[in-house]
């Protein structure tokens, strides 16, 4: 999408004891119109619940993502 230099999405547990999909974004971009824009694009169940926009997306060492940072 157009703002986005960067983007991961991770699965994470949600307050009903389910999983949530959580974007995360680098760039300028406001999280609302993110999710706009994906629901043209994917079906319901690849949207994410929550964008959160980052600074930068953290890295290991090795320089992939650090999914648990």
């Amino acid at each position: 999408l157009p703002g986005i230099t960067d983007a991961v999405v991770i699965a994470r547990p949600d307050t009903t004891g389910g999983t949530a999909l959580v974007g995360y974004a680098t760039g300028s971009v406001d999280p609302a119109d993110a999710r706009t824009a994906l629901a043209q694009t994917l079906p319901e169940a690849m949207i994410p619940a929550t964008v959160v926009v980052l600074a930068e997306i953290p890295l290991t060492p090795n320089g992939k993502v650090d999914r648990a940072a």
